[in-house]
């Protein structure tokens, strides 16, 4: 039996204003005295269901701010958000040079996993399977700019892909018509 917490993480996503401000965990029982409080009266399993439940209900009734909420989360999980600017060295600062650095390699990557699925290159499909499943939960709930840490890699490996064909086909001929 594993326990989940699903409940309380899709109820961040739907009741703070993630984009707004950088106090996400302002609801969570361990950094808030009224929720900790909850939690010890309603024990683990009822809380998470009892936030699961509230967040249903508030999906239910607000589709719209529900998607409209998915959709900028889905966006900020390749491009960052507010947080980006407490990452890196330097810390609150240089945050548009923060965000052109993070959003690179999202750029690149999906690229370079254009060029894959276009030259149908072995291994496209398990590329564009962890694009569409790793951050799917991420959408749905809430993101931050570290939950993008495990797939950086396969962004990076998909980047270089990338310039390198644009490398081969687009200025590497220009040498060759020189000599």
């Amino acid at each position: 039996f594993l326990r989940s917490n699903l409940g309380l993480e899709l109820y961040r996503g739907v009741n703070e204003k993630e984009f707004e401000t950088k106090k996400h965990h302002s609801i969570l029982p361990n950094r808030n005295a009224d929720e900790l409080k909850k939690f010890k009266a309603m024990g683990e399993i009822g809380y998470m269901s009892d936030k699961l439940n509230k967040s249903l209900k508030f999906i239910v009734n607000n589709p719209a701010d529900y998607a409209t909420r998915v959709m900028r989360r889905s966006i900020a999980f390749w491009t960052g958000d507010a947080w980006v600017d407490t990452i890196f060295w330097f810390y609150g600062r240089f945050a548009i040079l923060k965000h052109i650095i993070f959003t690179l390699p999202t750029l690149f990557g999906f690229y370079g996993l254009y060029l894959m699925i276009r030259n149908k290159t072995t291994g496209d499909f398990l590329f564009l399977s962890l694009f569409i499943i790793y951050p799917a939960i991420y959408y749905l709930t809430h993101t931050l700019p570290r939950f993008r840490f495990p797939i950086e890699p396969e962004l990076i490996v998909l980047s270089a892909f990338a310039l390198t064909q644009l490398f081969q086909s687009r200025i590497q001929p220009l040498f060759k018509s020189n000599s």
